[in-house]
């Protein structure tokens, strides 16, 4: 009985995205970070708080656009 219960926390978690080694998403583009969700966000760069985490390219996009800290 206890191992059916482990691996239904396991499923539940894998099914969740809370993997130890589960990686951010990109808020704008959906593409895969260099972040595990374990790092702290105060260690990360590209994210936007009240946003989430942004990857390298659109990072890059909204912070080095023309239009500066307009697109925010």
């Amino acid at each position: 009985m206890i191992h059916w219960r482990a691996a239904q926390r396991k499923r539940s978690r894998a099914e969740s995205g809370q993997t130890a080694g589960a990686r951010e998403k990109c808020v704008l583009c959906g593409g895969e970070t260099p972040y595990l969700r374990t790092v702290p966000i105060d260690r990360r760069e590209g994210y936007l708080e009240g946003a989430g985490q942004l990857c390298a390219a659109c990072c890059r996009e909204i912070f080095e656009s023309p239009q500066g800290g307009d697109l925010l």
